[in-house]
């Protein structure tokens, strides 16, 4: 883990705002030691290809987070369109999806805050 306390990262953007995710995760060392978990308000009724948009534009692998699955370090989890990761004691750091309207960011810093508490940035 991160010497800040930090076990996870949670970030994430508006449609708009896919190359901001790209610089992010451009930013991520090879060797990232917390599992980060990226939310992207879009639209649900397309395909989501940013996992593989972020694998290409940095050095840590992407992949949409799937149900109940473990959430493992140097792994970037994207949530899928019309889903939002919920994190919580029960599964920490697994995480359920839900589907949600556009507030999946707020959700996803809400679930990680109350979960995690200070072991989370964002």
């Amino acid at each position: 883990m991160p010497d800040n306390g930090c076990s996870i990262v949670a970030a994430g953007a508006s449609a708009g705002g896919v190359e901001a995710l790209q610089r992010f995760a451009h930013l991520l060392p090879p060797d990232f030691p917390a599992p980060t978990l990226v939310v992207l308000h879009a639209s649900p009724m397309g395909r989501s290809r940013l996992p593989d948009i972020l694998t290409r534009a940095g050095r840590l692998p992407a992949m949409h987070a799937r149900d109940n699955a473990p959430i493992e370090a140097g792994w970037i989890y994207v949530a899928p369109p019309d889903l939002h990761r919920h994190v919580s004691p029960e599964t920490d750091p697994d995480g359920t999806q839900r589907r949600v309207p556009a507030r999946a960011l707020r959700k996803l810093h809400r679930t990680c805050a109350s979960s995690l508490r200070e072991a989370v940035r964002g």
